[in-house]
């Protein structure tokens, strides 16, 4: 059985503010890989595969097709993760 490498969320708790929507630098949420796979991104949010395509079908993720292929933007996990804090 392979040993996958599994992206991993990193939050800080920094008090700043948003300057615009979408920074997700400000709030210290970062993922550590630039594509991933629908797989990958149901694991970080505990969710099923249908529910990580129904987000995309939404428009609540970005992602691109490589050869078939449908990979999820970092960065559109970062900044959805950072638009849903409640605090």
């Amino acid at each position: 059985m392979k040993n996958k490498k599994v992206a991993k969320i990193v939050v800080s708790n920094t008090n700043k503010k948003k300057t615009s929507k979408g920074d997700s630098g400000s709030n210290g949420v970062k993922i550590d890989k630039v594509l991933l796979t629908i797989h990958e991104v149901a694991e970080i949010f505990n969710l099923s595969k249908f529910t990580v395509y129904r987000m995309l079908k939404d428009g609540d993720l970005q992602a691109t097709k490589i050869r078939g292929s449908i990979r999820v933007f970092g960065r559109s996990l970062e900044r959805y993760i950072s638009d849903h804090i409640i605090a």
